[in-house]
């Protein structure tokens, strides 16, 4: 609105993320991050924790919006594709880019939920939505859909890490990408308990070193160190590829 201050100088913004599992009292917490970062714990292994493989899975597809915890079943589904329909029928416009095509829009963010936790770049994303069309999205509609911060403020990447001298090499790195609640992602892949557990690569093709639920596991992860951060602690963008489990 014309002649309304824009805040500079008086307001700033603060990014909200879902609930850490902390926050949700999944499990009562053995090692503070803090002491993560000054060096106090040697071994993470020491942290005993009483969630299971099954309870994390339960974590990873309940939630972490508070409105939603106490939804489960059928509802909790329902409520889930509401706010992504949302997300294609309404959010995108009104940030100015207008939504010609919808469905292309929701095959995107399945492709982007499948490359969570991985560094694929663009151009896999891409190719991944349009898997069975003739053609893929349009390279300038997929830079609209990239822009997390103002367009689809779900997408919550992480930087990509490089120890490289030369910057444009680390500007031309992938971010690893990440939605901004695991729920949202196994949602789009149509994932449940049972096929998580199996251990399953999902349904969109993409490449990873592990596991769906070991990059959604790790998304969780992420979420709950970028929440829980003390305060002026600067954390490194993550590295683009995961060390090998075992």
């Amino acid at each position: 609105m014309a002649g309304t201050h824009s805040g500079a100088g008086r307001i700033t913004t603060m990014r909200m993320r879902p609930l850490t599992l902390s926050e949700r009292a999944a499990g009562a917490t053995s090692i503070a991050f803090r002491h993560l970062l000054d060096g106090q714990v040697g071994d993470v292994r020491a942290g005993p924790s009483g969630v299971t493989l099954a309870g994390y899975v339960d974590e990873i597809l309940r939630s972490g919006w508070p409105a939603m915890r106490h939804l489960d079943g059928a509802a909790l589904e329902r409520q889930l594709d509401g706010y992504l329909e949302l997300i294609v029928q309404r959010d995108v416009e009104e940030t100015g880019h207008r939504v010609r095509r919808p469905a292309s829009l929701r095959n995107w963010l399945r492709a982007y939920a499948a490359a969570s936790a991985t560094s694929a770049s663009w151009e896999q994303i891409r190719n991944a939505a349009s898997a069975g069309r003739a053609e893929p999205p349009a390279r300038s509609t997929v830079t609209q859909y990239t822009d997390a911060r103002t367009v689809l403020p779900i997408l919550d990447p992480v930087e990509a890490w490089s120890p490289s001298h030369n910057m444009l090499a680390r500007v031309a790195a992938h971010p690893k990408h990440h939605l901004a609640d695991q729920a949202l992602a196994a949602r789009l892949l149509g994932q449940t308990r049972r096929n998580l557990l199996a251990g399953g690569a999902g349904p969109v093709p993409m490449p990873r070193p592990g596991s769906l639920l070991g990059s959604l596991f790790e998304s969780l992860v992420v979420l709950c160190v970028r929440t829980l951060r003390p305060r002026g602690t600067h954390l490194p963008p993550a590295h683009g590829r995961r060390p090998p489990r075992g």
